[in-house]
């Protein structure tokens, strides 16, 4: 045996006897046994228990099965929470709860995300969150047999906002020449569509869930009114419908430039309006005949010919198309041609949007928006439009459209949106993302691209947050007092994912690991194991500076604190010391599928006399460990089979508790075994580690 054994055992069993406070007859005791045994007969032999092989883990390693259809070379980013996490959803508005946090996260590729993760065992339920317009907005899971199979949720179902439904002989179609199918079908399409996943992958970026194109982009904020240069063929093909309200997508050909169009109103036109749509909706179509909508198909545009009175497939040259959105014209029965909302301030009329900003009612109403906002005492209005004062301010809001066209591989693609919600309400975020669509030419010369958005898109980055709770016993190899509190420490990490090239890899972990409680007289370090090869590391530093990691096998160890008494007081609460780990790692060498089985909190461990470390059950030692500790007193280690730092079998306790998915943890009272401090911690162990999951949070 080494000679460690004798003098620093000794020291040992002499400080854990101090520790616990025992008596003086106890000490002169024990000071009598180590004087008069010997090396041999104390420390060498193994103790031959059968070694348990429960792992003690408060995770559950969970199979994410996400599909949802989209282009290939597409990826989006998504949270995962335990809860719902959408606070409420009101005129198309989303809002997030702000007192939970996700438990995991990832970004999908092509619309897929099949990987292992490993995340809170008390979880039963996931619901996904992605801020793409791209992806479902909210998909919910039940775990079974250890896969979480993700369904899209109906954001729709859960909008309070007041409707008011009508009927096909509602007001609010009379006076307009209207020409739709008498069942109010989605109408046949007509072949197929593509997308290329760059194409969407710029259109996520440019526009945003919740971001003010007035403020980012506002030349991307046109009347989409489109000229035909030259006799064509058109076709429309429905991109994104993230929108609250049953609306009406149709246009009117008008015959003559865009021009003719300035200062006039609707009703001196003379024009047949077609409802292209009907129930513009591609995530819940409730129309009976044609299908649902689909984004991969287009669906052909046809030109009213006066003269024949019918529609054609050609449109002639010089046509002008103006496009309309009517606001909740339809309700989830199928039915179609009822009221729309109603606001404070707005009738009927005002919720029909057109392509045309003159004859939207944020133009033609602004003397009386103005004057109704000077007047109104309400904080909502006045805070957001405080700098509202002229008629121009108010003008500024009418357009409802965005025109713009993305250039990929010498090809351009149309696209025109629509903001669905009346602009000078207090609620719009402005983003222009609430119903997409592309439209096609033959030939495509036939229309003019309208701005261009000629740019690679910047790489999909998405944040994980991982956090939790790690208890030591620093007795190891002996039994000690179970009170786990011998070092206490709370981890949050965050991991940044990057998406480019077609493969997703980590690029940046950041880990705080905090001190928050030392039981105990050992002057032990902390230190973390990463089972990650070095050479996929480009930097690491600990709050703020640079270190070099200990190589360790295939992977490496940072030492994070040589003395952790050095830095807290023993047996004192409410004390707090943070290390900030930030590692950066080389690009693409450290994938998103192999990162998940070395993530947070990594293979921390403390020590306190060289060759002496005290892992998580079955957690790898460093090369550095005594390997002659294994398998005495009370550990029964056994490293020919891969079993590490666990007792024997049926027992209680290990040497060392991760506790997964907490901010707060309750320090057990020294000397307190852990079981008197949580009761139902026996219940999770007594039923294999299968009731009682939550046992630490509740």
């Amino acid at each position: 045996m080494p000679p460690i054994y004798t003098n620093t055992f000794n020291y040992l069993i002499f400080m854990n006897l101090l520790k616990h406070k025992l008596g003086a007859a106890a000490l002169i005791l024990s000071a009598s046994m180590i004087s008069s045994c010997t090396e041999k007969n104390l420390y060498e032999g193994k103790n031959g228990d059968t070694p348990s092989l429960a792992t003690y883990a408060t995770t559950q390693d969970v199979q994410f099965a996400i599909q949802y259809k989209v282009s290939q070379g597409f990826a989006a980013g998504f949270d995962v929470y335990a809860e719902n996490p959408v606070e409420s959803f009101e005129n198309g508005v989303l809002s997030l709860r702000t007192d939970i946090k996700p438990i995991a996260a990832g970004i999908a590729e092509s619309g897929n995300f099949n990987l292992k993760k490993s995340i809170p065992g008390y979880v039963k339920e996931l619901y996904a969150y992605s801020n793409s317009s791209f992806a479902p907005r909210l998909m919910h899971a039940t775990i079974q047999n250890g896969t979480a199979n993700f369904t899209t949720v109906d954001l729709n179902a859960l909008d309070t906002t007041p409707r008011s439904r009508g009927t096909k002989t509602s007001s609010l179609i009379t006076g307009f020449d209207i020409f739709t199918p008498n069942d109010a079908s989605a109408p046949a399409h007509d072949g197929a569509a593509s997308i290329p996943g760059e194409v969407m992958a710029a259109i996520d970026q440019e526009f945003p869930e919740g971001k003010d194109l007035t403020i980012s982009n506002p030349s991307y904020i046109q009347d989409a009114v489109m000229e035909v240069l030259e006799e064509t063929e058109l076709w429309i093909t429905p991109v994104i419908t993230g929108c609250s309200s049953y609306n009406t997508l149709g246009y009117f050909c008008y015959d003559g430039p865009k021009s003719d169009l300035a200062g006039k109103k609707i009703s001196e036109l003379n024009e047949r309006f077609i409802v292209q749509f009907p129930y513009a909706n591609l995530a819940k179509n409730q129309m009976r005949k044609g299908g649902p909508l689909e984004d991969d198909k287009r669906y052909r545009i046809r030109y009213y010919d006066k003269a024949k009175g019918q529609l054609v497939d050609k449109f002639p040259k010089g046509t002008t198309i103006v496009w309309f959105l009517w606001i909740g014209l339809a309700d989830d029965s199928g039915r179609w041609g009822g009221s729309p909302n109603q606001g404070e301030y707005y009738s009927w009329e005002d919720y029909q949007f057109y392509s045309h900003h003159e004859w939207n009612a944020e133009y033609w109403k602004s003397k009386e928006l103005l004057a109704a906002y000077l007047k109104n005492n309400q904080s909502q209005f006045k805070d957001k439009y405080k700098n509202l004062s002229t008629e121009a301010d108010i003008k500024a809001l009418s357009p409802h459209t965005a025109y713009y066209s993305i250039k990929h591989n010498q090809q351009n693609y149309v696209f025109f949106s629509f903001d669905d919600q009346l602009r000078s309400e207090w609620w719009p975020d402005h983003d222009f993302n609430d119903m997409t669509f592309m439209i096609s030419a033959n030939p495509s010369a036939a229309i003019i691209p309208p701005v261009v958005i000629d740019k690679d898109p910047e790489p999909v980055t998405q944040t994980e947050n991982r956090f939790g709770v790690l208890a030591y016993e620093d007795n190891w190899p002996g039994e000690g007092d179970y009170d786990l509190n011998d070092v206490v420490v709370k981890y949050n990490s965050e991991t940044t994912y990057v998406y480019e090239s077609a493969s997703t890899y980590v690029s940046k972990t950041e880990d705080t690991f905090t001190l928050i409680h030392s039981g105990a007289t050992f002057r032990n370090s902390f230190s973390i194991k990463y089972d990650i090869a070095p050479s996929k590391v480009r930097s690491v530093t600990v709050n703020g500076v640079s270190v070099t990691p200990r190589a360790d096998g295939n992977g490496y160890v940072i030492d994070v604190c040589p003395d952790v008494l050095g830095v807290i007081k023993a047996f004192e609460f409410g004390q707090s010391h943070p290390y900030k780990i930030v590692t950066t790692f080389v690009d693409n060498a450290l994938s998103q599928a192999d990162f998940q089985s070395k993530a947070a909190p990594y293979n921390p461990y403390i020590s306190h006399t060289a060759g002496v470390e005290v892992h998580l059950p079955m957690y790898l030692p460093t090369t550095s460990v005594d390997t002659s500790y294994f398998g005495t007193r009370s550990d029964c280690s056994d490293p020919s089979k891969g079993i590490y730092y666990v007792g024997k079998e049926d027992s209680k306790y290990p040497f060392a508790l991760h506790l997964s998915g907490v901010t707060d943890f309750t320090i057990p009272t020294e000397k307190q075994i852990i079981s008197l401090t949580f009761p139902r911690y026996d219940t999770w162990v007594k039923s294999g580690f299968q009731d009682a999951t939550d046992w630490y949070v509740k």
